[in-house]
């Protein structure tokens, strides 16, 4: 019975679904505070919110495909 790698990989997926968690929360958190001063925050919020999107997906093909 082969060993299946990606046992080692889940906990750097965890890990970096937590961190893009925690990244995102403090970017909407600091842009709804501070959106009244700059106004172009709601033109890029939809950008990085897709963004993040796209990075989870890509996570969870690099996993896989091992």
């Amino acid at each position: 019975m082969p060993f299946d790698l990606t046992v080692i990989l889940w906990p750097f997926f965890w890990l970096g679904i937590v961190a893009v968690f925690f990244y995102g929360f403090s970017l909407v958190y600091h842009w709804v505070r501070f959106g009244s001063m700059y106004p172009l925050v709601w033109v890029v919020l939809p950008l990085y919110a897709v963004g993040t999107v796209i990075l989870i997906g890509a996570m969870l093909a690099g996993l896989s495909t091992v």
